[in-house]
């Protein structure tokens, strides 16, 4: 029976065939099937107004470039295009840069290890054998085999008989905002037979993240808290930012996974650990977190990626490119947050953390002591945090905070250094919020 247009869905957890068949989905209503063909035929004609990449150029084309001519420049030159850390544009690099940064982070001893074909295949049999367990708990929860959840789990495991293994191919953008340019490492898992366990956890913690009080949102979510913001009159203030040194590389897994699973459990209000699975409720309710405990375990451990030949397992922390990293990051933070009870200390006129990036407004005597209460209330086990004081302004996310007249809080947009303003098109895969306007 073919699932009907008020049947539960979630489009997340609709797996894309992997032989591509043309298997209908469920029927529209006749306006919204009438509306997707109106809108093929529009973007048909648009697209057969664009120009051959063959056709020769003509004068009033000068700007237009010339992609085969770029090609080869790039060849001849030993150079690679590649986009950049923070989106602020594309970067060319030299190829013997990019790969010497790229194994140096990769021969780190502590970060990664490079592990045979045999060791390989061990691994990720096991984490197929864990993912097939976790198929078999989603079915036994009605509210997920309802939305497609058994079936999304699994759709990144190979196929058939053969073990054809997808391996995300390790790689890294340029720091171009740093002096010297830095390296960001980038794990891209969304192939991975893991990656469908780490988006189930990702939609599971966001509820979270939307109720911590420590965490920013964006720009536009800090410049309206800090609308709202009443400064005490006659008090001396200072701006204090953090910064958590490699943050996701420096987590502590294990710690990590036991904190944010217990966080969840505590948001559902779920009685664990005494289910009472005597009762068809509480016997799904078991299912619903032990199917939580495991794919957040499942999907981030064992990560293998590849580059150059080789595989590589990483050995500790969390991956940039695994679906639910920021929000493991972010509510690892909010766990010691809430432990020191920063948003009750009356020091702090603000404070806030977009992930690795620390905000608070701090009531003090002087720089010194403003900059002592921040180290000594606010710390992050296994990380460490570097800091900046001002009395004047200060520089956070894409905005410039400072003091305004009568002692109030003011920001304008701030430009990072090396900023290309390059558009990002509204076509591309980036995330909505990087594509929206902050302000």
């Amino acid at each position: 029976m073919k699932p009907g247009f008020l049947d539960p869905y979630d489009p997340d957890y609709a797996p894309v065939p992997k032989d591509h068949s043309d298997e209908k989905g469920p029927a529209l209503p006749t306006y919204l099937e009438e509306g997707i063909r109106q809108g093929r035929r529009c973007m048909r004609n648009q697209l057969a107004k664009i120009p051959d990449d063959e056709e020769v150029l003509v004068p009033h084309q000068a700007l237009k470039p010339s992609p085969a001519r770029i090609k080869k420049f790039l060849s001849d030159n030993d150079l690679v295009v590649t986009p950049t850390d923070k989106n602020l544009g594309i970067a060319v690099s030299r190829r013997t840069w990019l790969r010497d940064q790229t194994l140096k982070m990769l021969n780190n001893a502590n970060d990664y290890q490079c592990i045979t074909d045999e060791q390989c295949h061990r691994i990720l049999s096991e984490t197929r054998t864990e993912i097939l367990n976790l198929v078999g708990l989603a079915s036994k929860v009605t509210s997920l085999k309802q939305i497609g959840l058994h079936k999304y789990l699994s759709s990144k495991l190979p196929s058939g008989e053969k073990e054809d293994w997808i391996l995300p191919q390790f790689y890294g953008i340029p720091k171009i905002h740093k002096n010297p340019p830095g390296f960001r490492p980038i794990v891209p898992c969304h192939s991975a037979l893991m990656n469908p366990c780490a988006k189930f956890v990702s939609k599971e913690l966001k509820p979270l993240i939307l109720a911590a009080p420590t965490v920013i949102h964006g720009s536009k979510d800090l410049a309206i808290k800090l609308s709202k913001l009443k400064i005490l009159p006659r008090h001396r203030w200072y701006f204090v930012s953090g910064d958590v040194v490699a943050f996701y590389p420096n987590i502590p897994l294990d710690s990590c996974l036991q904190i944010v699973s217990y966080e969840w459990l505590k948001y559902k209000m779920w009685p664990e650990p005494f289910f009472d699975t005597d009762t068809p409720e509480g016997y799904e309710l078991k299912s619903y977190a032990d199917l939580f405990r495991r794919a957040i375990r499942v999907g981030n451990s064992k990560l293998i990626s590849q580059y150059n030949g080789k595989k590589w397992l990483q050995l500790r922390g969390l991956a940039m490119g695994v679906a639910d990293s920021p929000d493991l990051a972010n509510l690892y933070g909010c766990h010691f947050e809430e432990k020191a009870e920063v948003l009750k200390d009356k020091r702090f006129a603000f404070y806030g953390r977009y992930i690795d990036d620390i905000l608070s407004i701090i009531y003090a005597s002087s720089e010194e002591e403003a900059l002592k209460i921040a180290q000594e209330k606010i710390s992050y086990d296994g990380c460490e945090i570097t800091w900046q004081v001002s009395s004047q302004h200060m520089q956070f996310l894409d905005m410039f905070l400072f003091r305004g007249i009568g002692d109030t809080i003011q920001w304008r947009p701030y430009r990072k250094a090396n900023n290309h303003l390059e558009r990002v098109p509204w076509t591309s895969f980036h995330p909505l919020d990087v594509k929206e306007e902050p302000f």
